[in-house]
């Protein structure tokens, strides 16, 4: 009698190779996945090392109410949406991240007017002293802006990125139709000035609704595509947030996502 039994035991997992291992494990751009992939068990715990820990896309978070200490984040690489519980989070108002941290600060309902860093991924925090707000009535800027017309138009200034300083300018047109255009700072120049770029590469650029974002390098995801801006838009009149792609070569925008409330671009921090 010939018995033909194609189950594969659980067992085997652990005795995978190493080597294919970390093929697979340098492939997780999603921080969900590559925690996952650790818990596994010891062996593919240790063909993951986090000093050797492959880039990660960055997630969309959102919340629905300060008050509360629920976190959604939106995997643009998965297209998939998991909550976590930041217990550190509740009565905090968010002002941006860098580097995996979120800047926040106690609501006013609270005794504790502090402003901390906070990574919503391991709840670490960094205290800050708070010494009060300031609100200067005067805009100094060094290098203007390559448009005169600032009520209709939003100009974001980003870090570094491609070897320079870049500026994006944004319209907004009917319906969910935006337009966009990218400068580099040439500071050899003088004085210096915005130079427009026609395309900008391998470099995917994240931009917030409130004038912040950040670059990344496609060439550091496969089966990502660069010279594109991913960009958030709040709709004024119910809230919520649209999650829009924006290709320099097509001059071409296209709404992919929607959200519930305002969120902003952060990259996970769990190293």
């Amino acid at each position: 009698m010939i018995r033909d039994d194609k189950r594969v035991s659980s067992s085997n997992w652990p005795d995978l190779s190493p080597d294919l291992l970390r093929v697979i494990y340098r492939k997780l751009y999603d921080t969900f996945d590559f925690i996952n992939f650790r818990a596994v068990c010891k062996s593919w715990l240790a063909a993951a090392p986090l000093s050797e820990h492959p880039p990660q896309l960055p997630f969309i978070l959102e919340r629905e109410s300060f008050l509360g200490s629920e976190i959604k984040l939106y995997s643009l690489h998965t297209g998939k949406t998991c909550r976590i519980q930041v217990p550190e989070a509740r009565n905090k108002l968010f002002f941006g991240q860098s580097q995996g941290y979120l800047v926040t600060h106690k609501s006013a309902c609270s005794n504790n007017n502090s402003l901390t860093l906070l990574n919503p991924f391991t709840r670490a925090e960094v205290p800050f002293p708070f010494h009060g707000f300031t609100f200067p009535r005067r805009l100094h800027l060094d290098v203007r802006p390559p448009y005169n017309d600032f009520r209709r138009r939003d100009f974001y200034c980003l870090g570094e990125g491609a070897g320079a300083f870049l500026g994006i300018q944004r319209q907004f047109h009917s319906g969910t139709k935006f337009w966009f255009e990218v400068y580099r700072l040439d500071e050899e120049l003088e004085p210096p000035c915005w130079v427009k770029m026609s395309n900008i590469g391998d470099l995917i650029i994240f931009l917030n609704d409130d004038s912040t974002g950040f670059c990344l390098s496609a060439s550091d995801f496969k089966g990502i595509k660069g010279n594109c801006i991913y960009f958030l838009k709040t709709m004024v009149h119910d809230g919520r947030s649209l999650i829009g792609l924006y290709e320099l070569g097509k001059h071409r925008s296209e709404v992919i996502g929607q959200l519930e409330s305002e969120g902003t671009w952060i990259v996970p921090n769990v190293f």
